[in-house]
């Protein structure tokens, strides 16, 4: 999966929950399910910046 792809299913997970919670529909806590979702499909390598090239 690509990391473009991993950031949108993210996003999609944290707007779900968002919805979701704000609707009470918490689902007795299985709601925050995926917020974990999202967090773990965060893109996180790809999110760090390349290092500085180095003057010659």
């Amino acid at each position: 999966m690509t990391p473009t792809a991993r950031l949108f299913a993210a996003a999609a997970c944290f707007a779900a929950w968002l919805t979701l919670l704000f609707y009470g529909h918490a689902a007795g806590g299985a709601v925050h399910l995926l917020a974990a979702a999202g967090l773990a499909l965060v893109p996180w390598r790809a999110s760090r910046s390349a290092p500085a090239p180095e003057e010659p």
